[in-house]
């Protein structure tokens, strides 16, 4: 019976939070913030049965390989994923950027599971967000369906496609080894289409209308692209938005 009427209770609360919070302080911060603490109390109860905790059996990484193919580090992170519409904060999580995979563990588990694409709108660790983004005709430059790093989001936006290849090391005793090699890919949104950035001069073709503007600013404020890349087109695109709004 109190199985029956758990979920009319949690949604008793929800609207009981809105409406109070609504009364109590019209503005939309306090609105927000007292139904995503009612939410997370929602979840945080039904444990194990939250959306969340549906995914396939992540069997880790051959350790012969010498690497791994995480971003960064093997050790799980606190971060927050945006799943099947709603907010689930501080999870520990895995990003694997070799096969563009969220890991978590199963709930209260050490059994470790990979997220559907499908399910993931974005998530996020420490301060980097990492959106998915669907190819259509628009994005016909960006290669593939998957999770990329938005690290300037205006009037343009700026992705990075973070990912982990095996690169094959000369054989030794007849064995061949192999080698994890990360490569970032640079993208912009600029009017709707995506555009590759590949170097210097690429950026500034793609910012034509203000490359002079914008070589002089990142020459003024010492921003190099060969040495900080994501950086400088991040930059870059921060100071075009400026000028043309």
């Amino acid at each position: 019976m109190r199985k029956s009427i758990w979920p009319a209770l949690i949604i008793s609360c929800v609207l009981h939070s809105f409406v109070f919070a609504q009364a109590a302080r019209p503005d939309n911060t306090s609105v927000n913030t007292a139904l995503q603490n009612t939410i997370d109390f929602y979840y945080a109860s039904i444990g194990e049965n939250a959306h969340l905790y549906i995914g396939s059996e992540h069997t880790g990484y051959n350790t012969s390989v010498t690497g791994h193919p995480y971003l960064d580090t093997t050790e799980m992170q606190i971060g927050s994923i945006f799943c099947s519409g709603i907010l689930y904060k501080n999870i520990p999580l895995l990003y694997d950027i070799a096969n563009d995979e969220i890991i978590i563990n199963k709930y209260k588990q050490s059994y470790l599971i990979s997220l559907p694409h499908e399910k993931i709108g974005f998530f996020s660790i420490r301060a980097d967000t990492f959106v998915m983004v669907m190819p259509d005709t628009a994005a016909r430059n960006l290669p593939a369906a998957g999770f990329y790093n938005r690290i300037y989001n205006g009037k343009t936006l700026v992705l990075v496609k973070r990912k982990k290849i095996l690169n094959e090391d000369p054989p030794a005793n007849g064995a061949s080894k192999f080698h994890y090699v990360q490569r970032n890919t640079y993208f912009v949104k600029k009017e709707k289409t995506y555009f590759r950035v590949t170097s210097k001069r690429s950026l500034f073709k793609l910012f034509d209308d203000k490359g002079k503007d914008i070589r002089r600013y990142l020459r003024k404020n010492k921003i190099n692209f060969n040495d900080q890349p994501e950086y400088a087109i991040a930059q870059a695109a921060r100071y075009y938005d400026s000028l043309t709004n």
